[in-house]
């Protein structure tokens, strides 16, 4: 007799395996990365002198000063930790009509560093001597943020440049403010002793002129007080290879060209 039972089969229908959490992932990168960064601390601490870990700390703590440092950290024969910016402060070229007016000197340089770790060293240690003078001065003080520093492949450069209420030279003139004087006073007490070169460069800001000097005469005429005070504190004309104004036609970057900011000079000490 045929059975006629219906055979039922029951299948188990497997859960899909869920992915598992990757949490604990997350929190050891996290883990992996702050350990990394503070090894990369104990090794700069290990690895900087005193005046190096200012420059560093300096660019930090100013981001939007620290313009143009570059070139060798004094560490390794390779460009280092100072290589953190452009290769020049300003990038826009004078026309071929306005060619900047110059005074040069090409006087030969009698004394050489030994290598360029001692140059770099030096060159540190100029920039925080300048700013520790500065600091301690209580009538230049409230000046030092108008004053930046800058490191590239052509020297130090020493940038003093006007706000809208302290201008480093009187309006419209190429005579120096009196804590301009002192500025640059405690500038040339530091750089006297070196044997390399100076350029000092008078830049202007744009404005339309009605009356008196030109911004090419400003420019030129600023730079050349910073020369003659320079000069009055011992630093010989010999060191001098060029005094140069660019009126109105290089504005720093990230700057309007009527911005205060662009009324300035530049004192680069060059690399030798």
């Amino acid at each position: 007799m045929a059975d006629n039972t219906n055979l039922v089969h029951k299948k188990k229908c497997k859960k899909p395996k869920q992915p598992e959490s990757s949490v604990w992932e997350i929190a050891y990168g996290d883990f992996m990365t702050s350990m990394m960064a503070f090894f990369l601390v104990m090794w700069l601490v290990a690895a900087t002198n005193e005046q190096q870990r200012k420059i560093i700390e300096y660019y930090f703590t100013h981001p939007m000063q620290s313009v143009s440092v570059s070139q060798g950290s004094g560490l390794s024969p390779s460009k280092g930790i100072f290589d953190i910016g452009s290769k020049q402060l300003v990038v826009s070229q004078t026309p071929s009509e306005n060619k900047p007016i110059a005074i040069n000197n090409q006087a030969t340089r009698s004394t050489k560093y030994s290598n360029q770790y001692e140059m770099q060293n030096q060159m540190t240690s100029i920039l925080g001597k300048i700013q520790e003078a500065v600091k301690s001065n209580k009538e230049i003080a409230p000046y030092g943020a108008q004053i930046k520093f800058s490191i590239n492949e052509e020297g130090l450069n020493i940038i003093l440049f006007d706000k809208n209420d302290k201008p480093m030279f009187a309006n419209g003139s190429t005579n120096p403010e009196p804590y301009t004087v002192d500025i640059l006073k405690i500038i040339a007490s530091n750089i006297r002793p070196l044997p390399n070169k100076l350029v000092i460069e008078g830049y202007a800001n744009y404005s339309p002129t009605i009356s008196g000097p030109s911004n090419w005469d400003l420019s030129i005429g600023r730079a050349n007080e910073a020369r003659k005070i320079l000069e009055s504190q011992g630093i010989v004309s010999e060191r001098f290879s060029s005094i140069v104004g660019y009126g109105d036609t290089r504005p720093m970057p990230g700057t309007l060209p009527q911005d205060p900011i662009n009324r300035r000079i530049v004192i680069l000490i060059k690399k030798l």
